[in-house]
């Protein structure tokens, strides 16, 4: 069985498809709950989807 090698990050997917064009990620952040730097982390393909995203505070 192979493994394919061609998945976009789901973060792409997010920032392309979810986030209106021109939302900064703070303002995603707010609205979402979740702290900016984790959103951000997703959205550049530096973190993983999972239910442990930190929330804000």
């Amino acid at each position: 069985m192979s493994t394919p090698t061609n998945i976009p990050h789901p973060g792409t997917r997010i920032k392309t498809e979810v986030i209106p064009p021109g939302m900064s990620v703070t303002k995603a952040a707010q609205i979402i709950g979740v702290g900016r730097p984790a959103l951000s982390n997703l959205l550049n393909g530096n973190a993983s989807l999972s239910s442990d995203i930190r929330t804000k505070p």
